[in-house]
């Protein structure tokens, strides 16, 4: 699930300030960092998404309910906090993304603890090839982004070639190479 919401996202996290031109015509104030930021902030939660599947298996759902509740109420003050001090609107979003990155750690934890998740596997099988895919992604569509004026045919461009990248990318990278050979034996069979 992380590796089909970035496949949407990436284009859309490097030109939203184009796309949402195209939509609203006047963008306001704060709406594309909140975008850009709700974004990124899905990305993290997607990572934990089926850690709570192998959380709610295990059956003790109710010691993780109670810190995920915890984490959210220490945002929520976090949130308040920083509101009352800057002011500034796009802190809210980082807390959000900081709170989900501590629950991400908190159910890794949690899964290695109640289910004996082997958790150096998790970060170099899932975590970090995912995230490379990502990465390497949005560098090479950032790059061409920042070298081309906005409009249409930019944005056409970074779909094209981020699509692209990220199929590559996921098939080499993301895969094991007993996934790639199941790919390799269906596209045969066809």
């Amino acid at each position: 699930s992380v590796m089909m919401y970035a496949f949407f996202a990436v284009p859309f996290v490097v030109d939203a300030s184009f796309i949402l031109h195209l939509w609203l015509k006047n963008v306001p104030q704060y709406t594309l960092i909140f975008c850009q930021l709700t974004v990124i902030q899905v990305l993290v939660e997607e990572f934990s998404s089926p850690l709570s599947t192998v959380i709610n298996a295990v059956g003790r759902i109710k010691q993780c309910n109670i810190m995920n509740s915890l984490i959210l109420y220490i945002e929520i003050l976090v949130i308040f906090l920083l509101f009352k001090i800057s002011g500034e609107p796009s802190l809210f979003k980082v807390v959000c993304i900081v709170g989900a990155i501590v629950q991400l750690i908190f159910k890794i934890w949690y899964c290695k603890t109640y289910n004996d998740m082997p958790v150096f596997r998790y970060f170099k099988d899932v975590l970090f090839r995912c995230s490379l895919v990502i990465i390497v992604t949005l560098l090479i569509v950032e790059t061409l982004k920042n070298i081309m004026l906005p409009g249409i045919l930019r944005l056409v461009l970074i779909v094209v070639v981020s699509v692209f990248t990220f199929i590559v990318l996921f098939y080499f990278i993301a895969l094991t190479k007993k996934e790639q050979n199941i790919i390799k034996n269906v596209v045969k069979v066809k």
